[in-house]
């Protein structure tokens, strides 16, 4: 009965083997590098050209998950800011596997080209970590926004106190100076933190 068992089993694995392979062949995308004079320069260029269309994906999907998680009080330009943030600290060769390879020779006057074509499949569970990770990073934004914003006000209020205080001080005497002050101050101080 167990050796029944058994070879059921690895039948079944049999049967489904070329399928899954099959299934991932279907997922993966083609990029071709460009021709180069070494076979090793030609795959170099194959995984460049691969990294290119991973940060393109990447990018794609860092706009989508932006628009999706980013409140509608907050401007867009601002997600998009930790996006690139995002993608510049991705290693985009970590994001896929090579599931097949073709290299390709061509012989010319001058002697031989060599190109090679890969097919790529995005790492899944990159991938799923990567989302993660930069739903998090707008859901950090969104927190630093709300603080810079509630600092802003408490920025303002102090002024304001300030402004009527040293006005009361001088009676009067400098009250369009220190509003012209204060409004610089106000304004200067949270941009520049805004910048940084």
């Amino acid at each position: 009965m167990r050796t029944m068992n058994a070879l059921l089993i690895f039948l079944a694995f049999a049967l489904l083997a070329p399928s899954l392979s099959a299934q991932a062949a279907h997922d993966a995308a083609l990029v071709r590098g460009s021709a180069e004079l070494t076979p090793a320069a030609a795959f170099a260029s194959a995984q460049d050209a691969a990294a290119a269309y991973m940060r393109q994906i990447w990018r794609e999907r860092g706009e989508r998950i932006a628009r999706e998680v980013r409140p509608a009080w907050m401007p867009l330009v601002v997600c998009e800011r930790t996006v690139e943030r995002f993608l510049s600290a991705q290693d985009a060769r970590a994001q896929f596997a090579v599931v097949d390879r073709e290299d390709r020779v061509r012989e010319h006057e001058f002697g031989s080209s060599y190109q090679t074509t890969l097919w790529v499949a995005e790492n899944d569970g990159a991938a799923a970590r990567g989302e993660r990770k930069l739903r998090a990073s707008i859901s950090e934004l969104r927190m630093h926004a709300i603080a810079f914003l509630g600092g802003t006000a408490a920025w303002w209020a102090a002024l304001m106190f300030l402004v009527g205080w040293f006005d009361r001080l001088s009676r009067g005497y400098m009250t369009a100076r220190l509003v012209v002050i204060a409004s610089a101050l106000g304004l200067l101080v949270p941009s520049l933190a805004f910048l940084l």
